[in-house]
């Protein structure tokens, strides 16, 4: 169900209510914006300090659709839903820690994602786009000051065999993946938690996203946001 698109898994499922966490990956991070905030001795906001990635956490669509009309300006190639879908595939891999790099002679994950045999510009104009240069230089203030707190309380990350190369060097990209997966799976468990006290039938559990049966009420979809924001203590889940 995981690895199928959300048409088939639409028919897969069947008569269903899908509920997906809000930009999941930027939602986590900001949940240490303020902290590096008050380490920096920084005088600004969440917002102020790191306006990209709270436009990018509150609405996406607005963020993707000024790059898309940047970097697809003049472009017949593609229509604009595959424009979208690229924008997508290629800020989602910014948030997972893909680089923003200009070589030739290597793949890449964004270079890869927006590169063609027809196509040579495409990745050179995203990696020079104001708001994607704006918004990769906020994840990487907040994945260095991430990193930094999570292996100073946490030193096991350092030696976990799993988050390592084969010649036993740390691959911080690994790191980040291994917390947002970990934190992504406790928030996910609070909303299992809700569903079954409630009786309510999960059909399905995807990442960031859980199909029921029922539909949830406003009610109770409250009362399961501000437990996650309580427990998890970041209320930008």
């Amino acid at each position: 169900v995981q690895c199928v698109n959300r048409e088939l898994r639409t028919a897969m499922i069947g008569n269903c209510f899908e509920y997906d966490m809000r930009s999941s990956v930027v939602a986590w991070k900001l949940g240490y914006a303020q902290g590096y905030i008050t380490a920096n001795n920084l005088t600004g906001t969440v917002k102020t300090v790191f306006p990209q990635c709270c436009q990018y956490w509150l609405d996406k669509k607005i963020l993707i659709d000024k790059i898309r009309q940047d970097v697809f300006r003049n472009n017949k190639d593609y229509t604009i839903s595959r424009q979208v879908e690229l924008m997508k595939e290629a800020m989602t891999a910014l948030n997972f820690g893909a680089v923003l790099i200009d070589v030739k002679d290597k793949e890449y994950a964004i270079k890869k994602i927006l590169s063609s045999p027809y196509d040579k510009i495409t990745y050179g104009k995203f990696r020079k786009n104001y708001y994607v240069k704006a918004f990769s230089s906020e994840q990487k203030k907040l994945d260095k000051y991430i990193l930094q707190i999570e292996k100073a309380n946490n030193p096991s990350l350092l030696t976990n065999p799993i988050l390592q190369t084969s010649t036993k060097r740390i691959k911080n990209s690994s790191i980040l993946s291994y917390l947002y997966q970990h934190a992504e799976t406790e928030v996910m468990d609070i909303f299992r938690n809700h569903a079954r006290i409630n009786k309510l039938t999960i059909l399905a559990n995807v990442h960031d996203a859980i199909y029921l049966r029922d539909e949830l009420s406003d009610s109770l979809l409250t009362q399961i946001t501000n437990d996650i924001h309580s427990l998890k203590g970041n209320t930008y889940w």
